[in-house]
């Protein structure tokens, strides 16, 4: 088995695609450090990789190829439980009969991430067929839009705040006060917010990294595979990839070269490789289209212009009183984000993966304090008692429906 790891990377890969995976795996061989999990993660992330890079003229000579390493797998197998029974061994070829199975069109997985799920899974014919249709490949580049317009409306709705604030400040003596210095505010208020809304959004991004309690995952790791593998796709730096303690995923950075993702670990309790790349795929979708750094401008705009508040609670009370217009028109930004960035978890990921994902954040356990301070960035978020006008985030039927019919896919730029 040893000296099957230790092999270059098979003649098929002439991309060398599988020379990252195959380095992971003898590493963790060798350090006789090969867990469930993290296997079915790196096997996954192969399938997906290889379906994408040979997607048109090479898939069925990949898929041969990596028949071909099975067998090799196999024998080596063979030959070490003749000597020595090796649970290790036995798990990897247990691995790659499955991958050999999904690399072609399968039936809805039925195991989970960890594999700890009672049925096995379905066997399928061995046939042979291109990629999914419901995998595309998207035009990075072709996605991203400016924060610029972002923050007109910032100003704008800032010049809005300051008319509402000194109407409702009438009754107490100030509002005439308030009118007389309208035209200073109109400069003042706008170039202040945008000069600590800007140098605010890096220390904002690491609080909300350290409230979240994330941490960083090593290179190899299936979630850091699987999320630069996305990336290269989409023509995007690999983000920093972390784990956290809630099941929710986000985005966070101020623009893409400092992306970071992370997914909570309960997640992978209860979700299949396949819904675990469709949540990677929607976060990247925050990602390339630039609407991770415009909802980090808002954040930090509308937390400037009430900058006299101490705590976030009272900022939040504060924003709405005076600034609601514009607290408004960022949740309804917010709700018409997700959509864009389930077309882009479907599309990368296939759009049964990002709907099954959906409903299995739909039946989460209810959200916490942090997630609620930070909903707007997370992959579920409030729902509010009051109608969708206030909750961060459209409901899960509307979104599964817009997935269903490809209305938010079919806009989705291609190469």
């Amino acid at each position: 088995m040893e000296a099957v790891l230790r092999k270059p990377p098979p003649d098929w890969d002439q991309r060398a695609v599988a020379a990252p995976y195959l380095s992971a795996l003898r590493q963790r061989f060798d350090q006789n450090a090969i867990e469930p999990s993290w296997l079915d993660g790196l096997f996954c992330s192969l399938s997906q990789e290889l379906r994408a890079v040979y997607r048109e003229q090479d898939v069925d000579r990949a898929l041969e190829g990596l028949d071909r390493l099975l067998a090799k797998y196999d024998s080596a197998e063979q030959h070490m439980r003749a000597q020595n029974p090796s649970r290790a061994s036995a798990r990897i070829l247990e691995c790659w009969n499955r991958i050999s199975r999904r690399s072609t069109p399968p039936p809805p997985p039925q195991q989970s991430y960890n594999n700890q799920a009672a049925v096995p899974p379905v066997e399928t014919p061995p046939t042979r067929s291109k990629s999914p249709p419901t995998r595309l490949r998207l035009n990075g580049r072709a996605m991203h839009k400016s924060a610029f317009p972002t923050w007109i409306f910032l100003v704008a709705m800032s010049w809005v705040a300051l008319v509402w604030g000194a109407i409702i400040s009438l009754p107490f003596g100030v509002g005439l006060a308030v009118f007389a210095s309208m035209i200073v505010g109109f400069i003042t208020v706008p170039a202040w917010a945008t000069l600590w809304s800007w140098l605010g959004m890096a220390a904002a991004r690491d609080s909300t990294l350290r409230s979240m309690n994330f941490k960083e995952v090593p290179p190899d790791h299936p979630l850091a595979v699987i999320s630069g593998a996305f990336a290269r796709d989409l023509d995007l730096p690999p983000p920093r990839i972390g784990t956290m303690d809630v099941a929710n995923a986000f985005a966070m950075g101020t623009r893409r070269t400092d992306a970071a993702i992370s997914f909570g670990m309960p997640l992978l309790e209860i979700m299949s490789p396949d819904e675990v790349a469709a949540i990677i795929g929607h976060e990247l979708g925050h990602v390339v289209s630039g609407d991770m750094r415009r909802m980090m401008l808002m954040r930090t705009f509308q937390n400037a212009t009430v900058f006299y508040m101490l705590t976030q609670r009272g900022k939040q009370f504060t924003r709405w009183v005076i600034c609601w217009a514009a607290e408004l028109m960022i949740l309804g930004s917010s709700r018409r984000r997700e959509f864009y960035a389930d077309a882009v978890g479907a599309a990368l990921a296939g759009k049964e993966a990002m709907i099954s994902a959906l409903r299995k954040l739909e039946s989460a356990p209810p959200l916490t304090s942090a997630e609620r301070t930070h909903a707007r960035f997370m992959a579920r978020g409030i729902k509010s008692a009051l109608g969708n006008l206030f909750s961060t985030h459209p409901t899960f039927e509307s979104r599964v429906r817009a997935l269903a019919e490809e209305r938010y896919i079919r806009r989705l730029p291609r190469r």
